[in-house]
């Protein structure tokens, strides 16, 4: 069942990527903080779970994890925006998804003791190769290092923080009480933006207030229908996280990068929505990566 859950979340993982992509690309939405901000903000949304399994007390010792847990997802959110207004998002999404599966592999041996079968090391190394295969580019020009993609590598590490954060909160809380105390946690810290002079100015300005009607109705609408889909996801991703190896569920990433390939064939005459090198060898090699995510999955599944 949670691998289901993970593909259709993986999914919409993909669609959120193309809108944050858009919006912060093209300029619609400019301050990272403040899609940061706005994104923390709209944790108070997870109160709707409440009726669904109540809100138990963790003891301060977990409500302190929980906020921690939310706190932290919100930094990263903040430095994943940042990477990828300044990078290409098409090179910045695997290396944060492949980065942070190494990171979430190593952290969960060591703080919650996750151990592998066998089956699922196969598993594993099937979809991390699948990740890093659909995300390279493969050129004979020979590139720098750019130090802005320290970034991205940044971003990986504090997401993985985050998921054997939320792994050891559901191992030790209810799943919706864990997911609602944490998602108060980001709309803390994303209160504290305030208090960074910066952040504030761009908050409360009165010519960035308006950066989220920039471009009219259609940025708002476009800004609240990725947050819909992105806080479902999010719910989904948290589940399986609940249920399965969080490092099995986050190296399944690379389910993400499959559907924004086959997305990006549809989407080749639309740069702005996503810039994207389609021809025979990109299709071969992005086919063979997803043969290795799908050998994964079916190893997972069976």
């Amino acid at each position: 069942m949670w691998l289901i859950v993970v593909l259709i979340a993986q999914f919409l993982n993909a669609i959120v990527f193309l809108f944050d992509k858009y919006l912060l690309g093209s300029g619609r939405i400019d301050k990272p903080a403040l899609y940061a901000f706005y994104v923390g903000m709209l944790g108070v949304i997870g109160i709707v779970l409440i009726p669904f399994g109540g809100l138990s007390f963790p003891g301060m010792n977990g409500l302190l994890i929980d906020f921690l847990a939310g706190g932290i997802y919100i930094l990263a959110c903040w430095v994943f925006y940042q990477a990828l207004k300044v990078n290409e998002a098409s090179r910045v999404v695997p290396v944060v998804g492949s980065f942070s599966a190494v990171f979430v592999l190593i952290l969960s041996t060591i703080f919650l003791g996750e151990t592998l079968t066998p089956k699922f090391t196969s598993a594993f190394l099937l979809l991390l190769a699948g990740s890093v295969l659909i995300s390279l580019r493969l050129t004979k020009k020979r590139e720098k290092f750019d130090c802005k993609f320290l970034l991205a590598v940044l971003a990986s590490f504090i997401f993985s923080v985050f998921y054997i954060l939320t792994k050891y909160i559901y191992l030790h809380q209810p799943f919706i009480s864990g997911f609602v105390w944490s998602r108060f946690g980001g709309v803390i810290f994303a209160l504290f933006l305030l208090f960074i002079p910066s952040v504030a100015k761009s908050i409360f300005k009165k010519s960035e207030k308006k950066e989220l009607t920039k471009g009219g109705k259609l940025t708002s609408v476009l800004f609240l229908s990725n947050q819909l889909m992105s806080g479902t996801n999010f719910i989904l991703i948290n589940w399986a996280v609940s249920m399965a190896s969080v490092a099995i569920v986050n190296a399944m990433q690379g389910v993400q990068y499959a559907f924004i390939f086959l997305i990006s064939l549809f989407l080749v005459r639309y740069p702005r929505i996503l810039v994207e090198e389609v021809n025979k060898s990109v299709i071969i090699q992005k086919i063979i990566a997803i043969l290795l995510i799908g050998a994964g999955i079916f190893l997972i599944n069976f």
